[in-house]
This record gives C-alpha cells, sequence and structure tokens, in this order.
C-alpha cells in the first residue's frame, strides 16, 4: 500500500519459519536434578549422556562446559589438559578422557582378555544354563571379543577356542561338526566365526532346539493339574484314568517316559493299598477300645469302726512301738 505525503513507512522483515519452529530445550544447570556429574568412576558412561546432551552445540562448547559438571578437582585437572584448551575435536577429548580415567570405568574393564576368559569360566560352571543365559552370554561374548580383535589384543584362532570352552562337551561337539572345525588347524578357524555365532544360537535358544524343548517339557510338568486319588470302597479296584493325567497324555512320548509312567501309576496303587489297610487297622482298633468295657478304677471304702467297740481288729493300729496283737474278742487297753 502506497504511503501518503508525510507519512513514513516502516518495513517488516519476515522473521525465518527455521528460528520459529525450532525445538527449543533447557540445558540443565550443573549439580541440577538430572545434569550429569563425573566423579572419576565410569567415565564411558558418564561421556556417552554428555554426548547426547551437547549434540546440538559445537565441540568448543562441549569440551568448554565438561570441567562444570565434575567434581572440583577433577575440573580443575581436565582444564590442565592440552586437548581442553585446544578445544577443537569433541573425540579426541573423548578419547583423552577415556584413557586418562580408564582404571576406575567398568565398561572398559570388560573390554580385556581377562573378562572374556572370566566370562567363559562362569558359563561353564554352570550346571543347568537356560536359554537366556546362553544368548546373554553368546552376545556379550560377541561383543566384547569383536572390540578385542579389531585393537589386535587377541587373534582370530583365540576368540574361536575361548567361546568353544563355555559349552558342555556334547554341545561343543555337535559345535566342531557343523563348521567343520580343526582345532590344530589355525587357518580352519579364521573366517568362521559368524557361523559358529549362529550355530550356537541354533542349538541353545532355537524353538526346535533340544535345550528349548527340555525346557518346555519341565514347565508342562510343573503347570499341568493333577487329579487327587479318589477314595476307594471296600473292594473296588482304582482306574488307570482315575489316578492322574499321564506323560503322554500332556504331549510327552518316548520309551523311558512311558517306563516313568507306568512306575509312578503302580506306585500310586501302592499307595492306595496302603492307605486301605491303614484304615481297616484303625477301624478295628477302635472297635476293640470302644466294646470291651473297662475295669473301674474307684474303689469302695472300707467299714468304718469306732474305736473301743467289742471285736474291733482295726484299733488301735499295729504300728512301731504300740504293737498290739489281739487275740481275745475286746481290748480293755491292757497288755495281754
Amino acid at each position: 500500500m502506497a504511503a501518503r505525503a508525510g507519512e513514513t513507512t516502516t518495513k517488516i522483515v519476515p522473521v525465518q519459519a527455521s528460528a520459529m519452529t525450532s525445538a527449543l530445550y533447557l540445558f540443565p544447570l550443573p549439580h541440577q536434578l538430572g545434569a550429569p556429574y563425573f566423579d572419576g568412576i565410569n567415565v564411558t558412561e558418564i561421556l556417552a549422556r554428555w554426548v547426547d546432551l551437547t549434540m546440538d552445540s559445537t565441540d568448543g562448547q562441549c569440551i568448554k562446559k565438561m570441567p562444570l559438571y565434575c567434581e572440583t578437582t577433577l575440573g580443575l585437572n581436565i582444564k590442565e589438559l592440552d586437548i581442553y584448551r585446544e578445544g577443537k575435536n569433541r573425540d579426541d577429548f573423548t578419547i583423552v578422557l577415556k584413557s586418562e580415567f580408564r582404571e576406575d570405568d567398568s565398561e572398559q574393564m570388560r573390554n580385556t582378555e581377562t573378562y572374556l576368559q572370566s566370562l567363559v569360566q562362569k558359563m561353564r560352571k554352570e550346571n543347568d544354563p537356560s536359554i537366556a543365559a546362553y544368548r546373554t552370554f553368546i552376545f556379550e561374548f560377541a561383543r566384547r571379543s569383536n572390540f578385542l580383535v579389531a585393537k589386535l589384543v587377541i587373534n582370530k584362532h583365540t576368540r574361536i577356542v575361548l567361546f568353544l570352552q563355555a559349552f558342555s562337551d556334547k554341545i561343543g561337539d555337535k559345535l566342531y561338526k557343523r563348521c567343520r572345525i580343526d582345532i590344530d588347524d589355525t587357518g580352519s578357524t579364521a573366517h568362521i566365526w559368524a557361523e559358529l555365532k549362529k550355530e550356537a544360537l541354533n542349538i541353545c535358544t532355537k524353538d526346535d532346539s533340544q535345550m528349548s524343548k527340555l525346557w518346555k517339557t519341565k514347565k508342562q510338568l510343573e503347570t499341568s493339574p493333577v487329579k487327587p486319588i479318589p477314595k476307594m470302597r471296600e473292594g473296588q479296584q482304582p482306574r488307570l484314568e482315575e489316578v492322574g493325567p499321564t506323560l503322554s497324555s500332556r504331549g510327552i512320548s518316548g520309551g523311558p517316559l512311558d517306563e516313568v509312567t507306568k512306575m509312578m501309576k503302580d506306585l500310586q496303587l501302592s499307595q492306595i493299598e496302603a492307605q486301605k489297610r491303614f484304615e481297616n487297622e484303625l477301624a478295628f482298633l477302635r472297635d476293640v477300645f470302644t466294646k470291651v468295657p473297662r475295669p473301674a478304677t474307684a474303689h469302695a471304702p472300707a467299714p468304718y469302726y469306732p474305736p473301743r467297740q467289742y471285736g474291733n481288729r482295726e484299733y488301735p493300729p499295729n504300728q512301731g512301738a504300740q504293737m498290739n496283737r489281739i487275740r481275745g474278742c475286746y481290748w480293755d487297753e491292757l497288755m495281754h
């Protein structure tokens, strides 16, 4: 619209749409709830959170803010580092901090051959590992060993040998055959890690594996309801279907399992017979004690004879020095 004579116009500059729609967030202040705090322990975990919080900051801002979120002495020591004074590359800054505080970093301590060996020994000592335990071990071993192989701490042959030592002899033999491993030939283990890991997961964790079937069988036996043993009338023989569900009715088949089923049925029948015999003996004892009269425990009192009565042979008492044996028919208090 054209301006009138003597009027001034104001030019309106449109605001960039990107500035209006940009996401704003509040960066936590030092020592504020939710703010990262580094006290020299687990530097890898702290740096991972720090990188996430400063992803929209420049490398220089990311580096200069770091001492404010540390323990006071640690913050002063970080400021003395050359990489901090340069303040150019956050990746180099992260590498230097991990190297400085490596001894107290649990994550870096797990990236060692010693930790890998302890992981294998712990798995080997498990008497009956679950599917979840197998899966956790395989993925943890793969992650740590990949780092050690990339850093040339261990070679590929050592990784294969350590991995196989974690399993039982039965599972280990299967892995040897499926992956065609020759332990004496280091060349045969150079490029089989991916296949070995896949076969280990198939044997130990897949639904069609023997380990999975074993755990399913155990779960079915624990959760299947068992019928109570019915009371039998005298002369009545129990039916097998009344004893309880068999293993075959639970979807479990097999020669040894059928033998166990038969043994359990025989044991339950023997228990019923023993219970019946016990009830008969108990009824017999109950009849004996209820029908036979018991002897009276109360006695009739002795007749009372007053003293000095004619013919009294009970008075005075024949005890001690007063022992008087009466031979006549009366007592005149004199010695006879």
